[in-house]
């Protein structure tokens, strides 16, 4: 889900694509048995998930939303 979306954060500019990234995750983690009372309780749990799984998607998300690590990013959380 974040793959292609990392382009268009970058295009978009940091705070627009904060925004649109911070949906990107709730929908994942809604698709993903529900998984938003853990982001909830641990909003690094993302970073710790996408970096082992992909961690090029992860660095592509960083550089485009001009954060240090994905849970900066998460503002509905």
């Amino acid at each position: 889900m974040m793959r292609p979306e990392s382009t268009n954060w970058r295009d978009e500019g940091s705070t627009v694509g904060r925004v649109a990234f911070d949906g990107t995750v709730h929908n994942w983690a809604m698709r993903n048995s529900g998984v938003n009372a853990a982001v909830l309780n641990d909003r690094a749990v993302v970073d710790g998930i996408i970096t082992a799984e992909c961690p090029d998607v992860r660095a592509a998300t960083l550089q485009a939303l001009q954060i240090d690590n994905l849970a900066d990013g998460l503002a509905g959380f």
